[in-house]
């Protein structure tokens, strides 16, 4: 679900959609616990991770490094930037 999320552009909320939790219980019955905040929080734990790991790359690297930035605001009026 966090790929899912994440990699489709949809909000933790989407969980509350009751089709898509019908369709999530009948594939694994064991999600039916699941809720927007678990989700928040697995999202967090990944990205977290994930840091990490880059974090970890970056103070390994030895030459050069050309870091972009880039801004944008989604539909939700939210604004965002990326690195």
């Amino acid at each position: 679900l966090v790929k899912w999320v994440t990699t489709c552009g949809r909000r933790p909320e989407i969980i509350q959609d009751q089709p898509l939790h019908e369709l999530l219980m009948a594939l694994n019955p064991s999600l039916a616990a699941i809720n927007q905040s678990m989700l928040s929080h697995d999202i967090h734990t990944v990205f977290e991770g994930a840091k990490k790991i880059v974090i970890q790359a970056l103070q390994k690297h030895q030459g050069r490094l050309h870091i972009s930035f880039d801004g944008w605001s989604a539909p939700s009026i939210s604004s965002h930037v990326g690195i």
